[in-house]
């Protein structure tokens, strides 16, 4: 195993602190612990190329649904098996809640209800969703976590055949992230649409395979000629006209970032 940079170490463990804040923390402090959470991520190699990877083709709303149907049936809200799954939807849980579509209150009450309050609502959620995607995370990357005489905890960090990331504007990436979000959905919402034609999808996926690649990429010059037939192809599809919108909205919000 080759380990990390010192710089790279730092940004996993601020990473994994931060994770730690939202554990232990109220639900009062989670915006403003959730944005610096996704900015660390967005400023790190490692840790960005490792969500990016598990973002594609991950369909959260479906996963959001499927829990739901869960907890109604089970009693507890469930967000999947696999380190991919859980590190995937809580991934996209935070960036909606960070960007307003999702409202967590409104979230962890309806799936993690306590009758005491809703602080002791958001611990159920906290050790239902953050506590087993900071398991993963860490397992994900190689943390091993331990204390020494004076009860300090010492993180030791290595990696494997991480993906790398090029572009360090933290702001930027949570933009692409964004993008990757809404494009999956788009794609999501393509494939489970009766009423759209099989060559319609075929199409579709086409566009979308080069899509995604142009995103981890970063690569504008290639995601400005993909919109062109993306809009052929499903620009006239009403069932999917919301979230193809959304799609253009990202976009148009990641040429903003760039202008700057």
């Amino acid at each position: 195993m080759q380990r990390y940079t010192q710089s790279e170490k730092a940004k996993i463990l601020e990473c994994i602190g931060i994770v730690d804040e939202l554990i232990s923390g109220k639900f009062i402090l989670f915006d403003t612990k959730a944005q610096a959470l996704l900015q660390t991520i967005a400023s790190s190699e490692v840790l960005y190329g490792l969500f990016a990877k598990y973002l594609v083709d991950y369909d959260f709303l479906s996963a959001l649904k499927l829990g739901e149907e869960y907890k109604k049936v089970q009693g507890v809200f469930k967000i999947g098996e696999t380190n991919s799954e859980i590190l995937a939807f809580v991934f996209c849980l935070i960036l909606e809640v960070n960007n307003h579509k999702i409202n967590l209150q409104n979230f962890v009450n309806a799936n993690f209800f306590n009758p005491n309050g809703y602080n002791y609502s958001y611990l159920t959620f906290a050790s239902y969703i953050l506590k087993p995607f900071k398991n993963a995370l860490m397992e994900e990357l190689g943390v091993v976590e331990s204390e020494d005489d004076n009860n300090e905890k010492e993180e030791q960090v290595e990696m494997d055949n991480m993906e790398e990331v090029t572009n360090n504007q933290s702001e930027e990436k949570i933009l692409f992230a964004n993008l990757l979000f809404a494009i999956n959905e788009l794609h999501a919402k393509v494939v489970a649409d009766k009423k759209i034609r099989q060559e319609v999808k075929d199409e579709e996926y086409i566009v979308v395979v080069g899509l995604i690649e142009a995103v981890r990429l970063e690569n504008m010059k290639v995601l400005n000629a993909l919109i062109i037939p993306l809009e052929y192809v499903l620009g006239k599809q009403k069932s999917v006209r919301a979230e193809y919108q959304e799609v253009k909205n990202c976009m148009l919000e990641i040429y903003k970032a760039f202008k700057k």
